[in-house]
């Protein structure tokens, strides 16, 4: 390809990513849901097509950024949990243990394979914790730059704490991670590199049914 053809495609890509990493929030009219994962907007003579659970980890992890304060905020267990797990994971996580009290999180080792679970971020209240605690001592075992441990901390906690795929998410619920998105740079997509939303334009959705 010449010069010039290059720069096109260049220039393309550029605006192309401007046009996917802001949107006017208060302007996108909710249509409904598809499959239980996929909130269907209009807006300009657009349709717009969000992951419902990367859209909001992007908007928790962007909020996290910006105000660790939300990780002081702790939710004691009425119960505390016990939680099993490889006995690498739990030395990796008591290792890490005030890093992760710093971030509200409560917890002791029962057993080389077990830890009691005592409070977690409000963030991930009723959340599955399993899981959760497995993630995170998998990243503080493979992670060796303060910084980009810090990250993947703070994209897990996001991702932990977001809506699921098949949560059934009211109108109320949808009007307000539009409130919280308004200002999201989501340009680098979820935390975890996957596409946040998709757009067609009105030509695009003619040619599906052949109309020109």
């Amino acid at each position: 390809a010449s010069v010039k053809d290059e720069s096109q495609e260049t220039l393309k890509a550029s605006e192309d990513i401007s046009l996917a990493s802001w949107v006017d929030w208060d302007e996108c009219h909710y249509i409904g849901t598809s499959h239980k994962c996929y909130l269907i907007f209009e807006t300009q003579g657009k349709l717009l097509f969000v992951d419902q659970h990367a859209f909001h980890e992007r908007i928790l992890y962007e909020r996290l950024c910006q105000d660790e304060g939300l990780l002081k905020k702790s939710e004691s267990l009425l119960i505390p949990e016990v939680i099993s797990l490889e006995p690498s994971l739990i030395a990796s996580l008591m290792e890490s243990k005030a890093r992760l009290e710093a971030m509200a999180f409560d917890f002791n080792k029962v057993s080389d394979d077990e830890i009691e679970v005592l409070a977690v971020p409000s963030l991930l209240k009723n959340r599955e914790l399993t899981s959760l605690f497995a993630e995170l001592s998998e990243k503080e075992k493979t992670s060796y730059l303060s910084e980009e441990l810090h990250h993947l901390l703070l994209a897990t906690i996001a991702c932990h704490s977001a809506v699921r795929s098949g949560d059934v998410l009211t109108e109320e619920n949808i009007e307000r991670l539009k409130r919280e998105a308004q200002n999201v740079d989501f340009s680098a997509n979820c935390p975890h590199g996957r596409r946040v939303f998709k757009w067609f334009t009105e030509n695009e959705v003619k040619g599906w049914f052949d109309r020109t």
